[in-house]
């Protein structure tokens, strides 16, 4: 891994509650740079929509990897 691996034991929180709140846009900056990913907190996505997202997600990774592959590709429109 790379240099902020020692900064990343933690999946940083941002909380969307009041975003764009300056200390929280700074976080956010902070945890794409040093770890790549970032928990949301307070986002008001329904946990119905959650869910659905997380099937759909999971059947696309029980895909062979070959099936996979021809199912990612994004259709312009």
């Amino acid at each position: 891994m790379g240099d902020g691996d020692e900064d990343c034991k933690t999946i940083p929180a941002i909380n969307l509650q009041n975003f764009p709140d300056k200390e929280e846009y700074r976080k956010l900056r902070e945890a794409s740079k040093t770890c790549g990913c970032f928990r949301l907190v307070n986002h008001r996505i329904p946990l119905a929509l959650m869910s659905e997202m997380k099937c759909v997600v999971r059947s696309l990774l029980d895909l062979p990897i070959w099936r996979s592959r021809s199912r990612t590709k994004v259709a312009k429109t």
